[in-house]
C-alpha cells in the first residue's frame, strides 16, 4: 500500500515539475518595463504599452501562427510560420529602414506579445502613423544589433514587418525601433547555418 502511494506521490512530483519547467514566461520576464514613446501621434490619455497576446481579436491565420509559436510545447521554425503567414521567400524581403534581409535564418528569442495602445479601458491596434519607442527585452541583452530583428505582425491583414533595431545597450537590453504599425511582435535573431542550398553571406544584410 506505502508503496502505491508512494508511485501515485512521485508521478504528482514528475507533472508538477514538467509544470514548471515548461510554464511560459510571463509578459514581466520578457519586458520588464512599460514602453516608452521616443516619437509618435498619441493623445494625452493614451499610452502605448505590452500585454499578452489576444489571439480573439487576430485574423484566423493569425491567431493561429501567434498560437503555435507561443506553444512550449510545440517546435515550430520560421520558414513554417514564414509559410503560414505567406511571406514570398523568393521575393527580396527588406526590413522598415530598406535593409535586405532573409528571414528564414533568424529564429525567435521570444514568444509573441502584443504591442497596443491602451486608453482609459480600451485597447487598440489602431495607430496615427509611426511610432518610434523604447522597449526593454531581457533576451536582447548580450546580443550584437546587427544580429537582431522585431517581426512584427498586423492582427487584421497578416501583413508582416520586420524592424530594424536603431539603438541596442546590451547591457540593460534597451532596444529603440520604429512601428509604422501594432499588433503582436518577437525578437528574432540570425543563425548563422551553412549549408549547400544556404549562405548565410549570400543574404548579408545591407
Amino acid at each position: 500500500m506505502k508503496r502505491k502511494y508512494f508511485s501515485i506521490l512521485l508521478a504528482a512530483m514528475t507533472i508538477a515539475a514538467s509544470a514548471n519547467v515548461y510554464a511560459a514566461p510571463s509578459i514581466g520576464q520578457i519586458i520588464p518595463e512599460a514602453p516608452k514613446v521616443v516619437e509618435g501621434n498619441l493623445s494625452n490619455k493614451q499610452e502605448l504599452i505590452v500585454k499578452d497576446v489576444d489571439t480573439g481579436a487576430y485574423k484566423d491565420k493569425v491567431a493561429e501562427v501567434v498560437t503555435k509559436v507561443n506553444d512550449d510545447n510545440t517546435k515550430v521554425t520560421m520558414d513554417e510560420v514564414l509559410k503560414d503567414l505567406k511571406v514570398d521567400t523568393t521575393e527580396t524581403i527588406k526590413t522598415n529602414t530598406e535593409k535586405k534581409v532573409n528571414p528564414s535564418l533568424y529564429e525567435s528569442l521570444t514568444p509573441f506579445v502584443d504591442l497596443v495602445i491602451k486608453e482609459d479601458d480600451k485597447i487598440t491596434y489602431e495607430t496615427d502613423g509611426a511610432i518610434e519607442t523604447t522597449l526593454t527585452i531581457e533576451a536582447a541583452k548580450d546580443v550584437n544589433k546587427k544580429d537582431v530583428l522585431l517581426m512584427q505582425i498586423d492582427p487584421t491583414t497578416g501583413k508582416v514587418a520586420f524592424v530594424a533595431i536603431e539603438k541596442l545597450d546590451k547591457a540593460t537590453g534597451e532596444v529603440t525601433a520604429t512601428f509604422d504599425s501594432l499588433g503582436p511582435v518577437m525578437l528574432i535573431e540570425k543563425v548563422p547555418i551553412v549549408t549547400k542550398k544556404v549562405s548565410p553571406e549570400r543574404y548579408a544584410d545591407e
